[in-house]
């Protein structure tokens, strides 16, 4: 089987934003949805791993945008695996528009999690995905430790509901995303051109946890940081860098 894997998709209604655009949320959603699709291919997808009870978490996650598709905008993803490591392996991804540009890419780390002890196990225990690791350009590297600010302001409170819940049972690393974005006003998003997302998950979050949303801005121009912290206990529980750029006249 081929090492890299090519899904077309379309952005529909419910991928968009107010800019009749896909939402920088959206496009983690299908990046994410051809990741389980290239895994299940592959004999290392939520099915294979589910009957050992383990399952991939995502750890980090950077992308990084030329353009975003508009709606009913025919698109094509491909994803493989970058590197492989004795915890975590390196996924990344290309979107492509018809005549093969690349709009957008991602690179992602993700963990073999144990469903029974809520720990991560070594890959190499249930998983050989050595022999379908390769390179290719992306725009996106490897994403790296994002380092918290000093101080934050909360922009709002919210909680994990039934509906945020996945089927690992925790909280949806899309929600995080979703709320991080949503810290911001509309303003932002139309002045400047969100570039780039890079995201650090540091603890599950569950059915009933409280979290506020905070930001910090960063020193560099366009650059602000979101923290996810479970009031309960004070945990933060994601970090998230943003990156507007001020699109070309």
């Amino acid at each position: 089987m081929k090492k890299i894997g090519h899904y077309p998709y379309s952005i529909l209604s419910f991928h968009t934003d107010a800019r009749g655009q896909a939402s920088m949320a959206a496009l983690c959603e299908i990046f994410q949805d051809a990741a389980g699709l290239h895994a299940r291919e592959r004999a290392f997808g939520f099915d294979d791993l589910r009957a050992n009870s383990l399952a991939w978490v995502l750890t980090r996650f950077l992308v990084r945008v030329r353009r975003y598709p508009r709606w009913m905008e025919p698109v094509t993803v491909e994803t493989w695996v970058d590197s492989l490591e004795s915890l975590f392996s390196v996924r990344k991804f290309n979107l492509l528009d018809p005549q093969g540009l690349i709009l957008a890419s991602a690179s992602s780390t993700w963990a073999l999690l144990s469903l029974e002890t809520r720990r991560p196990v070594p890959l190499a225990q249930f998983v050989d995905g050595t022999p379908y690791v390769t390179q290719r350009e992306c725009l996106a590297e490897a994403p790296m430790k994002i380092h918290p600010a000093e101080q934050y302001q909360t922009a709002y409170a919210t909680q994990v509901r039934m509906g945020d819940i996945d089927m690992n049972g925790h909280l949806n690393n899309i929600r995080f995303m979703a709320w991080a974005l949503d810290a911001f006003p509309s303003q932002r998003f139309r002045q400047g051109h969100l570039a780039s997302l890079e995201v650090n998950f540091l603890a599950e979050c569950f059915e009933g946890d409280p979290l506020d949303v905070q930001t910090a801005e960063q020193a560099d121009p366009g650059a602000s940081l979101v923290r996810l912290l479970r009031t309960s206990d004070q945990k933060t529980t994601a970090l998230l860098r943003l990156r507007f750029e001020t699109p070309a006249d």
